[in-house]
């Protein structure tokens, strides 16, 4: 039997301080009917960092989150992988930077930038590299710093605040996942079963962040999110049927063994959307958007990390890891816990 690679453990860190959508809403020009962005993206809230703070930062508390958990020590870890749809710096690799506020030494470490898809990415490379045989344990974390990507000065300049929506969605928060290979004693169903991605890489105009990093604080303006959301709603509409049809088959699954969905965090519409690709009702998909908001490639952890939180999240359950970002990139990943 394939020994598959598992998900050993995933950490999260949310900053304390906490924003409500009404509070938001007070900060735009004009004359704004109260709960109109809350009606439309379904965010009721979601946690600020410091000003101080960098991703990376983030990223440490939720290594440290996971750390506590882990059947492994962190001498144990091989391989550090960062990803995040808003880095430090742009070079060097914020996988450096973490991995120095780690007090670690001489771990290969590199990022996986692909906006949203930075943390999933990140565990299929992990998961290729342990069936390579190259490392045994990889761990992959990311930090999000993006409350500071709403466009402010444009919609003081007159923008429409409609045209800026998906940037009201948006929140900070750290997240690690640790995959490791499977060993003696572990379950022998446990494991990643199979994955897949594709891309429509023509949309790339319609969901982009022109940023220097969250260290650069003197051009934090060309950090802000730009989303168009119409056209890449409908290319999920397409082409996401496809993906969980192909990492089912891929898996030798039928949607209805998924027990624990997870897809992206997004919009309460795509979440919908989703859950009733697997004959779901939306509030049986694992969600943070509500409290968090869309917080990038760092929603991945942070909703595994409610669903063990939970008690959904058990060892031998069949789950679904669903995954979107700009570019537009899509993916899927079948898991026994």
């Amino acid at each position: 039997m394939t020994k598959r690679p598992i998900i050993d453990a995933v950490g999260s860190y949310l900053p304390p301080t906490v924003e409500t959508t009404r509070e938001l809403e007070r900060r735009l020009p004009g004359d704004v009917e109260p709960g109109w962005i809350e009606a439309i993206t379904g965010v009721r809230q979601r946690h600020i960092s410091d000003d101080a703070d960098d991703g990376s930062d983030l990223a440490l508390l939720a290594v440290q989150d996971l750390l506590t958990r882990a059947s492994v020590a962190p001498a144990e870890i091989d391989c550090l992988i960062y990803g995040a749809a808003f880095s430090d710096v742009i070079e060097p690799a914020t996988a450096h930077i973490l991995q120095a506020k780690l007090g670690w030494d001489c771990v290969p470490c590199f990022d996986a930038g692909n906006a949203c898809n930075g943390v999933f990415d990140g565990v299929r490379i992990a998961e290729a590299f342990i069936r390579s045989g190259m490392y045994r344990t990889v761990l992959v974390a990311s930090g999000e710093v993006l409350s500071h990507g709403i466009p402010w000065p444009l919609i003081a300049d007159g923008a429409d605040p409609m045209k800026h929506i998906a940037s009201f969605t948006i929140g900070d928060a750290g997240g690690a996942i640790l995959v490791r290979d499977h060993r003696a004693g572990d379950d022998p169903d446990r494991g990643i079963y199979a994955s897949h991605t594709v891309a429509r890489s023509d949309l790339w105009p319609h969901c982009l962040a022109k940023g220097r990093g969250s260290l650069d604080l003197s051009d934090k303006g060309r950090d802000y999110l730009i989303c168009d959301m119409k056209p890449m709603a409908a290319a999920v509409h397409e082409l996401a049927p496809g993906v969980v049809q192909a990492t089912l088959e891929a898996a030798g699954w039928s949607a209805d063994d998924v027990e624990v969905l997870v897809p992206h965090q997004v919009s309460p519409r795509l979440t919908a959307f989703a859950a009733g690709l697997f004959g779901r009702a939306p509030e049986e998909a694992i969600s943070t958007l509500v409290e968090c908001g869309n917080c990038a490639s760092a929603n991945l952890p942070l909703a595994l990390e409610k669903a063990r939180k939970e008690g959904v999240l058990e060892v031998g359950k069949k789950v679904f890891l669903g995954a979107g970002s700009a570019g537009l990139s899509l993916g899927g990943a079948a898991v026994v816990w």
